[in-house]
């Protein structure tokens, strides 16, 4: 589908919400009602794995979680053209 030059001009403002996913976990229900602040939950992803970055909910790329300047930065490593690439 091919899209105006005016077309994607007029979007190139919109603000989409992205978040990533650091990694994933199981647990039982027991751990989940006895979590209180200090606990810890252990991911299946070390400190060295890519992140996943979503836009509005859809997995986009895969990045590097980094630190600049005092704030939490992402590098992106590599783009998902489409679900095939996840």
């Amino acid at each position: 589908m091919e899209y105006s030059r005016e077309k994607i001009e007029i979007l190139k403002d919109v603000s989409v919400p992205i978040e990533i996913r650091l990694g994933s976990a199981s647990i039982s229900l027991k751990d989940v009602l006895d979590l209180k602040p200090g606990s810890h939950i252990v991911l299946d992803a070390d400190d060295e794995s890519p992140v996943v970055l979503y836009a509005n909910k859809k997995a986009i790329a895969e990045c590097q979680l980094m630190v600049n300047q005092d704030h939490y930065a992402l590098k992106i490593l590599r783009t998902f053209d489409d679900a095939e690439d996840l």
